[in-house]
C-alpha cells in the first residue's frame, strides 16, 4: 500500500503495517497507515458495495439478469483497479 508523508515522500507499507503507524524513511516522522478499521476506508467500502449493487440493479431493470450481473462485476473490477492506483 502506498503511503504519503507530509514531507512529500511516498513509500510502500507492508500488509502487516496496514492500520498502524510507521516512520517515514525521508524525514523519520510518524505516519498513519490507513487500514480496514479506518472509518474513511469503511465508508469507501460501503459506497463501493452500494455502487456495484446499484449498477447491477439498474442494468438488470433495463436488460436481462446476466447482463446486469456482468455490468456489476465489471464496475466492481473497475473500482478495484482504481483503488490499486492509490
Amino acid at each position: 500500500m502506498r503511503v504519503y508523508c507530509d514531507c512529500g515522500k511516498m513509500f510502500e507499507a507492508t500488509r502487516a503495517q496496514v492500520g498502524g503507524i510507521v516512520n517515514c524513511p525521508g524525514c523519520d516522522q510518524s505516519v498513519d497507515v490507513p487500514g480496514l478499521n479506518d472509518p474513511v476506508w469503511r465508508a469507501i467500502q460501503c459506497a463501493a458495495v452500494v455502487g456495484i449493487l446499484a449498477v447491477t440493479l439498474l442494468v438488470t431493470s433495463f436488460s436481462n439478469v446476466p447482463t446486469g450481473i456482468f455490468c456489476g462485476l465489471g464496475f466492481g473490477l473497475l473500482m478495484w483497479l482504481i483503488s490499486r492506483a492509490f
